[in-house]
């Protein structure tokens, strides 16, 4: 289950026109990024809530490799009132399954997640990652045998030997629903993890190397950043660092490293980059300058000025200042 039914209130403005789950990291929405990647590890089939927006969500779930089903919610029910709504179409079989967020871009070693969730035999077994990053979201403290025995400062049992950012990927068991509210609106964390760890049940960890790329993509400064970081990673080994669409047309200056989209436009006199995302079947007028920029799919801007560390949708744009 992909959960994807988060106002994105961090992500305004640009969640005035999008859901944050459907907004792209060069061109692929992370959704379907997230459903590809999966589905390339042997995933059969998703599930996908909705609330904001949920129109766009099901477009994009369309598009998938793989089935899904979307649980759409009337009124928003958290992380845990999510999977709770959606257990008829996750549980049915009795089997542990996969639970991660929407917002990031992350490679999830599903076999040896899974594995791990099936050794430990435990409630969930939460992926974690050992990075300074942890300081800022807080982190999991856990034992030798990657047991979990601290949450943040919520609740600690002490024999922790290891600590880690949890990364918003989980696998559970199919009893996890036994520990959960009837309904309504719940927090994972909240309302299960915690109970459960005081019941005496095992909640288990799987650490990802802080090698494996993991970005957060909660807010304008983070889809600017995956973006221009996919991008890097992309254009290494590209001479003069520029990767365009056949049909794109591009009349002005790009400087890689670089990338125009399928049917975007690039007017004479512009001068692109380095560091330009430019999104599929944007028009731009002639731009002074533009470097470490993200252009969204469609984006029509319409006066020429500089801009650096930008994020242009629709007629607008969003700046780093």
């Amino acid at each position: 289950m992909i959960l994807a039914a988060g106002l994105g209130t961090r992500m305004a403005p640009l969640t005035s026109r999008y859901s944050k789950a459907v907004l792209p990291v060069l061109d692929e929405p992370l959704l379907l990024r997230l459903a590809r990647s999966l589905a390339e590890q042997g995933v059969e089939r998703l599930v996908v809530n909705a609330h904001a927006r949920a129109d766009q969500v099901r477009e994009v779930a369309r598009r998938a490799p793989v089935p899904v089903d979307v649980s759409e919610e009337p009124a928003l029910l958290g992380s845990g009132g999510g999977v709770r709504a959606a257990e008829r179409l996750l549980a049915g079989d009795g089997r542990p399954f996969l639970v991660l967020n929407a917002d990031m871009c992350l490679h999830v070693d599903v076999a040896g997640l899974c594995g791990e969730h099936e050794r430990q035999g435990a409630l969930a077994t939460l992926l974690v990652r050992d990075e300074p990053r942890k300081r800022e979201f807080g982190s999991l403290g856990y034992t030798e045998e990657r047991a979990v025995c601290r949450i943040t400062d919520r609740i600690d049992f002490g024999g922790e030997k290891f600590s880690g950012l949890f990364a918003g990927v989980q696998v559970m068991s199919a009893e996890i629903f036994e520990h959960m509210p009837a309904g309504g609106e719940f927090g994972l964390i909240e309302r299960v993890y915690l109970p459960a760890l005081r019941a005496g049940a095992r909640l288990a960890v799987f650490e990802q190397s802080p090698a494996e790329p993991w970005w957060p993509v909660g807010t304008p400064r983070e889809l600017l950043d995956v973006n221009l970081d996919a991008l890097a990673r992309l254009t290494r080994a590209v001479p003069g660092g520029v990767l365009a669409h056949a049909s794109a047309r591009i009349e002005g200056d790009v400087v890689g490293p670089a990338w125009v989209g399928a049917g975007a436009h690039v007017p004479a006199g512009a001068r692109l980059g380095p560091g330009i995302v430019v999104g599929a079947g944007a028009s731009l007028p002639p731009l002074p300058c533009a470097t470490d920029t993200l252009i969204l799919p469609g984006a029509r801007l319409r006066a020429p000025a500089g801009l650096h560390r930008a994020v242009v949708f629709d007629e607008e744009i969003w700046s780093d200042g």
